[in-house]
């Protein structure tokens, strides 16, 4: 090669100067950009890791619910529930079902067992015939005794 292959015009200088500049501005630009979107690829991580967690406690939720429904406990109750796999679960529902024992029985035990006498009042003897005195005695006779004959 002779020394005049190897040599630049001040032309091809200005131009490769032009050229380097603007590949830097272009540099820069992408640079801007990529951080720009390193930042929003950190926002959205952030609500993909919030969204998962809010979908977990509603699937932890849900799955409370339907073991303490299995557990024959209150809905009200399933938000105590503690443990985080069904076996925990199912677990704590049965020892807080164990816990409360059975609910009371529907329609037995809240009426009084027939025969039984409600207590009278003195109003109640004072409408009463002689005959339901007779007749009532022992009963009227026992709340004298005890002093529960109210004087209502």
């Amino acid at each position: 090669m002779a020394d005049e292959d190897k040599k630049f015009s001040q032309e091809d200088i200005d131009q490769i100067k032009a050229e380097l500049e603007a590949t830097r501005a272009a540099h820069a630009e992408l640079k801007a950009e990529n951080t720009d979107l390193k930042a929003e690829n950190t926002d959205l991580k952030a609500q993909i890791a919030d969204q998962a967690g809010k979908m977990k406690n509603f699937e932890l939720k849900a799955q409370k619910a339907e073991i303490a429904k299995k557990a024959g406990l209150a809905d009200s109750l399933a938000d105590r529930l503690q443990g985080t796999t069904p076996e925990e679960l199912e677990a704590d529902a049965k020892s807080l079902a164990e816990a409360l024992g059975p609910g009371p029985s529907i329609g037995a035990g809240t009426n009084p067992p027939t025969g039984a006498k409600r207590p009278f009042t003195r109003a109640d003897l004072k409408k009463m015939s002689s005959e339901e005195i007779t007749t009532n005695w022992n009963q009227i006779r026992s709340q004298l005794k005890d002093g529960s004959l109210s004087r209502a």
